[in-house]
Parts: structure tokens; C-alpha cells; sequence
């Protein structure tokens, strides 16, 4: 009698397993550089996104928090997220050297649908070669206001900027340094993709062939494309 419970409390646990297999589903895909070939090693990083239901008097009640994980891709830059359950994903890469630039930062992203015990193949995700864009403001008459402890500047002297992609995504740049009259700011940009310069601020801001820089528009063609390791574009602050 106790040998059959035993055997009959094994087929529980195996089939719940089995169950659980069958209904986990999986993303399968590959990592490439900006030739198309394999990265290797690189870290894909996926986020299940929290999901929503509506109780009876249709309120939004949190149903299911998510959860996020990574894994390494192969050698031949191939990757396998296993045990998903059914739900959406965002899903990026990022390459474990110094100068990757995951997709992610310039391209809206991907988000994969996994259903009930579902095999999602075929997804493409980029890793770009970035260099660092170094933005010199000359700023000889003190124009412009640094956030104070608190974080805030002076209306009329704020200066931000940054870089938008060609899908529209922005990016702000960092000051990193003061040298002399000059504020330096930095970030880093995929080294073959033109990305525009954007300027929020009401001063005047020109080039360095003094031409005006236009403000809260994307200014194109003052970031050179190419670059092997750092770019830097010289604007003047009046």
C-alpha cells in the first residue's frame, strides 16, 4: 500500500512538472554588430511588463508585477530565454566590451508577445559601435546657469542638450567638465548612424562657423559620422 501512494505521489509531482514545461514558452534569436555579424558573449537582458486586470466596479488592479533576467549569447551569437510565462517582453542587448552601444538607445524597444508554451524565434536584436561625442560650449560670458544642490538653474540661463536618432529617440548629454570658459558635455553615439543635435535653452547659441544653432529643434549635420573613437562639436553660448 505505501509503495502505490508513493508511486501515485511521484506521477503527481512528474505530471505537474511535465505541465509546467509544456506551458513555459521561450525567445530565441540572435546578436549582431553593425556588419551583421555575431556578437559573442554579449548580454541580453529581457523584462516581463507588469499586466493590468479590472475588478468588478472597473478598477485597473496590478495582476502580475513582471520579472526580468538575462542570459549570454554563444559563440556564434545565437541566445535561448527559456521558461517564459505567456505575457510581453522587452527584450535588449548589450555588448560586454567597452565600446558597444546596445540598439535599445536608438531604436524603439522590441517588445515580444510570448503565448501559452509559445517558441518566439527569430529575433534580431543590435549591438552598434558607438563613439563618445564631446559638446564644448564656450561660455565666456558666464550665460549659463548650473543646477544648483537642488537642481535648479536660472529660467533665462538653462542650457540642456543632447542627441536625437533618426527614430526620434533622445539621448542628453553630461556635463563632465569645466575647462577655462568652456562647459563640456558628453555621450555616447553609435559611430556609423547620424544623430541630431537638440538645444533647450533660451540663449543664443551658435556653431563654430558662428552660424545660430536653432533651439528645441533637431539641428542636423553638425555631428560627423565615422568617427574612430570621439567627436567634438564646438558651439558659443552669447
Amino acid at each position: 500500500m505505501r509503495t502505490l501512494i508513493t508511486t501515485f505521489c511521484s506521477l503527481i509531482a512528474f505530471c505537474g512538472v511535465a505541465s509546467s514545461q509544456q506551458s513555459a514558452g521561450m525567445i530565441v534569436g540572435t546578436v549582431v554588430d553593425d556588419d551583421g555579424r555575431a556578437v559573442a558573449r554579449a548580454i541580453v537582458r529581457f523584462a516581463k511588463l507588469a499586466e493590468y486586470s479590472r475588478d468588478n466596479q472597473g478598477k485597473a488592479r496590478l495582476a502580475d508585477v513582471g520579472f526580468q533576467g538575462s542570459v549570454n549569447t554563444n559563440e556564434d551569437g545565437t541566445f535561448r530565454i527559456l521558461g517564459l510565462p505567456s505575457g510581453r517582453y522587452k527584450v535588449c542587448a548589450y555588448d560586454s566590451g567597452s565600446k558597444g552601444l546596445t540598439g535599445c538607445a536608438w531604436e524603439p524597444s522590441p517588445v515580444v508577445t510570448v503565448g501559452l508554451g509559445e517558441v518566439v524565434s527569430g529575433i534580431r536584436l543590435s549591438v552598434l559601435e558607438s563613439v563618445r561625442l564631446f559638446i564644448r560650449v564656450d561660455d565666456s560670458y558666464g550665460r549659463i546657469s548650473l543646477p544648483d544642490s537642488q537642481g535648479r538653474v536660472l529660467p533665462e540661463q538653462r542650457f540642456f542638450v543632447g542627441v536625437v536618432s533618426s527614430s526620434g529617440i533622445y539621448r542628453p548629454a553630461s556635463l563632465i567638465a569645466i575647462d577655462g570658459s568652456f562647459k563640456v558635455f558628453a555621450v555616447a553615439v553609435p559611430r556609423r548612424q547620424s544623430v541630431g543635435l537638440f538645444i533647450d535653452s533660451e540663449l543664443t547659441v551658435r556653431d563654430h562657423l558662428g552660424r545660430i544653432v536653432p533651439k528645441r529643434e533637431i539641428a542636423s549635420g553638425l555631428v560627423p559620422v565615422g568617427a574612430l573613437d570621439e567627436v567634438t562639436v564646438e558651439l558659443n553660448v552669447r
